[in-house]
């Protein structure tokens, strides 16, 4: 099977992009990823331009926003605005999101400590190499 593409998809823009760019040649030094898991990596780069883009909107906008509502004067019938409290920025939700997702996609790609111990214990239950539990134990479980 073929190693993913090292060109970045057309649709792909700004933080996607950049991302695509910068993970590729990491996984086709891997040689674990192929073109078959293009779409895991597609949905890897997507999320973290999501999350970017919260980021930015954080950053802007702050993690609360002001939450108002218009009262009108029973009297006079002016109307004002009157401060309701605050609420959650949803781009906050959105991190939230982004940031499971790219969590699970990043050990499906093997981007997790946890994922590339797997795969080297895979690697190594194929050796016909006796195993560091071996040498040391001499083959004997504790």
């Amino acid at each position: 099977m073929d190693l993913i593409q090292k060109s970045c998809p057309k649709y792909l823009s700004s933080y996607a992009r950049a991302m695509w760019t910068k993970l590729v040649p990491i996984l086709q030094a891997s040689g674990y990823v192929k073109q078959a898991d293009k779409g895991t990596i597609e949905a890897f780069c997507i999320n973290y331009q999501l999350l970017r883009k919260g980021y930015d909107s954080i950053k802007t906008d702050g993690v609360v926003t002001k939450v108002s509502k218009t009262v009108v004067n029973q009297r006079t019938g002016e109307t004002y605005e009157d401060n309701a409290g605050w609420k959650r920025n949803p781009a906050s939700q959105i991190i939230d999101s982004a940031t499971a997702k790219l969590n699970s996609l990043a050990h499906e790609l093997g981007l997790t400590p946890s994922a590339r111990a797997s795969l080297l214990q895979l690697s190594d239950d194929n050796d016909e190499e006796p195993n560091i539990k071996e040498m040391l134990n001499g083959g004997s479980e504790f």
